[in-house]
């Protein structure tokens, strides 16, 4: 007598499965990279003001989901990157500017004093290394290192050498991809070339600034921020304005240093080529991650952006103006994510700590994009907020506005920007996305409208400081390099030479 359809079946499955009735071995956790583009504002991307200068962001989402606004809790590197590795905004997790008698780290005349990296907190890497990942932290900024304690979690955490080449970071991404290891990944990079100082590219956009730019003849105005390194042109305005005055930082915003009208397109156009060298070398690190035969999570996104001139401003960190606080995103995972896709939805840095979790199947936190990058469902909703404390040393340089706390609260389009001190400005984003314009300037029957916004905003609780961070010479020097912590007068300019652009 022949064998039924179902005793076919079941021999059929025993086949399949192995004689022993053993289970199929459960599918490989997908492997993941996340690249941070330091200092890259959302309107360097995309082609949004000048086509050309992120080709590879621009392929890459084309590949999966771009998200249009995105806010990042803080303006500058240290306050965000917690964000981002712990999933808590600042005011939650205290890595942040801070007085200097409650500081973590006070260094230099400046008094760069900040709070360190929460020790109570489980980060990102820890979550991904309890789950039997691989996990590997290469920055080029050298707050993103071992001895601050902001890569904890991560087996391998190496910090760019002083003396290493600008190719090190994808050099040394190449290297790790290539050894061989059956865990899957989880790969964190930091590339810091759109971080001022400035270098002069090989980009044609910069081509009628190359006399301007020349050292030994630069105009008067410009001439003391001109120099090389390592045989690259480089503009830093970290430099003192005549010896032993202020720097072009703090004169700019004193008021005792006024650019020409050119300088805005000159800081824009060596901005922009900075931004297009950070996307060359993402270039170099997907190229590898590609032919390693890695396709699971890919996001790439910035901590923060950078003013070059807007609202009287150069630089990051203090204040909380779109240009720093808005940032590209774009998350890749074939199979999952349809390419092409745009979520115009407002989501917030904090919300891709969930969702790299949800797509690693470690976790299902409640602010996970999934849904939204897959079409799937909302982004997840809520007020967006961002905040920024006083750099105290500079404040005391600069005085005004610099020496208060800032809290961004947005709900909607409507936005307010409140102050310690200084009144609450309130803002429609969308009719004024750059918030140029204060709808209260003049126009007192818009109080009522802003003032559960400003009440939202000043009920924030803020986490005591957590103290006790120590920093190495070598990241001490690193800070002074790109301005955080006062130069000594040997201390070279922050530029390395860096690898050419395609």
């Amino acid at each position: 007598m022949g064998l039924g359809i179902p005793m076919k079946r079941l021999l059929l499955l025993a086949l399949l499965t192995g004689c022993s009735g053993e289970q199929a071995p459960a599918p490989r956790s997908p492997d993941v990279l996340l690249v941070i583009l330091d200092t890259v504002r959302e309107d360097a991307a995309f082609g949004t003001r000048r086509p050309g200068v992120t080709p590879q962001l621009d392929a890459l989402a084309t590949q999966g989901a771009r998200f249009s606004d995105v806010t990042t809790h803080g303006s500058w590197t240290w306050p965000s990157h917690t964000s981002l590795f712990t999933g808590r905004p600042p005011w939650e997790h205290g890595a942040r500017f801070a007085p200097p008698d409650e500081a973590a780290l006070l260094l230099g005349e400046r008094k760069w004093s900040v709070g360190a990296f929460p020790t109570d907190l489980t980060t990102l890497a820890e979550q991904f290394q309890a789950a039997g990942y691989r996990t590997v932290s290469l920055s080029e900024n050298p707050l993103i290192g071992p001895d601050l304690g902001s890569t904890r979690g991560f087996a391998v955490a190496e910090v760019q050498p002083a003396e290493s080449t600008m190719a090190w970071v994808y050099e040394r991404a190449g290297e790790l991809l290539r050894q061989p290891d059956d865990r899957p990944l989880f790969l964190f990079v930091n590339i810091l070339d759109a971080h001022h100082p400035w270098l002069l590219s090989p980009v044609g956009w910069l081509d009628p600034h190359r006399e301007t730019l020349r050292p030994g003849s630069a105009p008067d105005w410009i001439a003391p921020f001109v120099g090389t390194d390592h045989g690259e042109t480089v503009l830093d305005l970290l430099q003192p304005i005549a010896p032993g005055g202020h720097t072009g930082e703090v004169a700019f915003h004193t008021g005792a240093w006024t650019p020409p009208p050119e300088a805005a397109t000159l800081f824009r156009d060596l901005y922009d080529a900075s931004v297009h060298r950070a996307d060359f070398k993402l270039h170099k690190v997907v190229k590898d991650w590609t032919n390693s035969g890695r396709s699971g999570v890919l996001a790439v996104t910035s901590d923060h952006g950078e003013l070059l001139g807007e609202h009287g401003a150069l630089f990051h960190g203090r204040t909380v103006w779109p240009e720093l606080t808005q940032v590209p995103l774009v998350l890749v995972a074939p199979g999952r994510i349809p390419a092409g896709r745009v979520v115009d939805s407002p989501i917030q840095m904090t919300d891709l700590h969930d969702t790299l979790l949800d797509l690693s199947g470690i976790g299902t936190g409640p602010r996970s994009l999934v849904a939204a990058a897959t079409g799937a469902g909302s982004a997840p909703t809520g007020p967006i907020e961002a905040a920024a404390w006083p750099d105290v040393g500079f404040g005391e340089k600069v005085g005004g506005r610099y020496t208060e706390r800032w809290r961004m609260h947005r709900d909607g389009d409507f936005a307010v920007v409140v102050g310690d001190h200084s009144p609450v400005a309130y803002f429609d984003l969308a009719a004024d996305p750059t918030m140029e314009h204060n709808l209260l300037d003049g126009d007192s029957s818009r109080a009522a409208a802003a003032e559960p916004l400003s009440r939202a905003a000043r009920a924030w609780t803020e986490r005591p400081i957590t103290r006790g961070a120590q920093a190495s010479p070598e990241t001490i020097q690193a800070l002074q390099a790109l301005g955080y912590v006062d130069r000594s007068e040997d201390t070279p300019s922050a530029a390395a030479p860096q690898a050419p652009t395609p």
